[in-house]
């Protein structure tokens, strides 16, 4: 996988739907560890899929999540090129900046909020590469 992403290879058509949950979660850590070996840091989580109804039409069972990297950050204002975007689109999101470390597993809700400091209104531009 990580020579597909040094190639600019997406995702492999050969490798679609042969992992599980727990398969794809490890390998999405594995590429995290080596991005950060190249020189790139990690700089949050987002956390995608959190309506019942986005999981019902999508076939997804639970929300997913996926780590953000520091050359994914682009300031209020940027200008992208559109051309150079694979079918994009945008959402609307929360960035939520947490004040102190949360490590689970038995992370009450009351301490996930307590452990908020900020709350600001992002926008994600999104790439859709694979299905429609």
């Amino acid at each position: 996988m990580w020579r597909c992403v040094s190639e600019g290879i997406d995702y492999p058509a050969e490798l679609r739907g042969r992992f599980s949950f727990d398969d794809a979660y490890l390998i999405q850590l594995g590429l995290l560890a080596r991005y950060e070996q190249a020189g790139d840091k990690q700089v949050g989580w987002k956390v995608g899929l959190t309506a019942k109804a986005m999981q019902a039409q999508l076939g997804i069972p639970e929300p997913v999540f996926a780590f953000l990297l520091s050359t994914g950050h682009r300031p209020s204002g940027s200008i992208f090129d559109y051309g150079s975007l694979t079918r994009p689109g945008f959402e609307n999101e929360l960035c939520l900046t947490l004040g102190e470390r949360l490590c689970g597993p038995g992370i009450t809700l009351e301490q996930a909020r307590e452990a908020v400091s900020h709350v600001a209104p992002a926008f994600e531009i999104i790439e859709r590469r694979v299905g429609s």
